[in-house]
This record gives structure tokens, sequence and C-alpha cells, in this order.
């Protein structure tokens, strides 16, 4: 199996680095990609082939997307334009969903209706909108993670 193979079927090293501990060398190019955390600072990192590059800061916004009262029946599609003035111009913001209790919801009904979200229009200086897609139909509010 050539190193070209390996490297295209092999899957991207996350490492999570503790307070105090040192940042690890994934080794030279074979590792580019590799992405770390800084448990603490909450600071993302990417292993351009050489050196660490500092991705994200450990800012984390948790946004609840509405997806209607069950009143008014099921959608699909949900929306949220979220202030931020933090953002500047290549920001990377990353958006996950969060394993908590709403009102409306258990931690698992998120991942159980098979939500998709994503951030988009991201405006420096202003803020970036989050949108989320139940292809199967939900209702009620869902928490989302966004970090960046």
């Amino acid at each position: 199996m050539s190193t070209r193979h390996q490297q295209s079927y092999s899957r991207p090293l996350f490492a999570g680095i503790a307070e105090g501990a040192a940042t690890p060398n994934p080794g030279g190019s074979a590792a580019m990609g590799a992405v770390a955390v800084s448990t603490t600072a909450g600071e993302w990192m990417w292993w351009d082939g050489g050196a660490w590059v500092l991705i994200g800061s450990g800012r984390v916004d948790q946004i609840e997307l509405d997806f209607g009262h069950p009143g008014g029946g099921e959608g699909t599609w949900a929306e949220v334009f979220v202030p931020a003035t933090w953002v500047a111009t290549g920001t990377i913001l990353t958006v996950s969903l969060c394993a908590k209790d709403t009102a409306d919801h258990d931690p698992e009904d998120s991942v159980l209706e098979a939500i998709v979200v994503s951030v988009s229009y991201c405006i420096a200086g202003v803020g970036y909108a989050v949108f989320g897609h139940a292809p199967n139909g939900t209702w009620g509010r869902h928490l989302v993670n966004v970090r960046g």
C-alpha cells in the first residue's frame, strides 16, 4: 500500500491537549490536516504539515433553533440570526447539535430526528446565521453549539 493510498483513506488525527501539556508534533506533512483542541482554553489548531495554526478561540455560543409549535404542525427548516460583534474576517465557525434538554425535547431528540445544522451569512462585526434542517419534520426548540 502506498503512502498516498494510506493518506487518502486515513482519518484525521484529533488530539485533546490538557493545560500545561506540550503541543504534540504529529509528524510532518504525513499528518497534514490533524486537528487539536486545548481542553482548558478551548483553542482549536490545525496542523499544516510543519506547524500548528490557530483556527478558533474558546468562544462558544449556544443557540436555540425553533422549528415551530406542535399546535402549528411540524417544520423542516429553522433559521436564526445571531448578533456577534466578535466575528472577524477569516473567523472559522463550527456548528454542532447540543445534547441538552430544552423545554420541548430530550437531549437525544435532535440526533434521532436527523437534524442537520450549518452556519451561513457570517458578517464581520455583525453576526452570523444558523440554519437547521429536519428532513422528516420536527417541532419546537433544539439547541446548537457554535464555536469560533
